[in-house]
């Protein structure tokens, strides 16, 4: 017998739409309608697609399930961005 197991939880979709899942740059002009092209790393490929990749690594993602479940709503974007920031910029070795 298949063993089906399904893994649910709530995820905050801020910025999934505007994300580079390569590189984390968060940036509007990284989507335009259904298309997504990084303006950092190159990264492309359909704006959909993408925001669901950011869904589904934003599920396992420690960091931000930990903000989302201690920060009220209005404090989550800010905290939220910042991590993708900083991680932008040690995938750049900016930082």
């Amino acid at each position: 017998m298949l063993d089906a197991s399904i893994f649910l939880c709530e995820v905050d979709a801020e910025f999934t739409s505007t994300l580079c899942p390569a590189c984390n740059r968060i940036e509007a002009e990284n989507r335009e309608y259904k298309e997504f092209h990084c303006t950092s790393c190159g990264h492309q490929g359909e704006a959909d697609h993408i925001a669901a990749i950011n869904i589904a690594n934003r599920a396992v993602d420690e960091e931000i399930r930990e903000i989302c479940n201690k920060l009220p709503l209005e404090e989550r974007k800010q905290a939220i961005y910042s991590v993708y920031h900083r991680r932008h910029l040690e995938y750049t070795n900016e930082l």
